[in-house]
């Protein structure tokens, strides 16, 4: 039973995103990026200007992130409901949980989310150097 905890609290069990246990930190900060746009889409321009899909890390918010982009190409704004079709439910329900965890906290804006990308990039190195 201890096993079993540790296995769904520590990311070796995400069905959902499973690359997230090798990489938590990268992870973590992906989904903040993720939860500030999802927020706040009138950064994405810039953002977009920025950050690659490439310097994600995860696979599973890399398809996020490309898929904000291609809705943010083809209608000029973001809405959650708009990127829907592209996951299951699982997938679906772990992004607006990203979401709503960034709208809890107070600093969304602009200098936050190029701290939160400047780390990911330095991360990115990180983990291609382990490889």
């Amino acid at each position: 039973e201890q096993s079993e905890l540790f296995r769904i609290t520590s990311g070796l069990g995400d069905r959902v995103n499973p690359d997230s246990a090798s990489n938590i930190r990268a992870n973590k900060i992906e989904e903040a990026i993720l939860g500030i746009l999802l927020l706040k889409s009138d950064l994405l321009s810039r953002t977009a200007e920025i950050l690659s899909t490439e310097d994600f890390v995860t696979p599973f918010c890399k398809k996020i992130y490309e898929s904000i982009l291609a809705v943010y190409s083809e209608y000029g704004r973001l809405d959650i409901s708009y990127i829907q079709e592209n996951f299951t439910i699982e997938e679906f329900s772990r992004i607006t949980k990203m979401m709503t965890e960034r709208e809890r906290l107070s600093k969304n804006d602009t200098e936050t989310l190029n701290s939160l990308i400047d780390s990911l990039k330095k991360e990115k190195i990180y983990v291609m150097w382990l490889l």
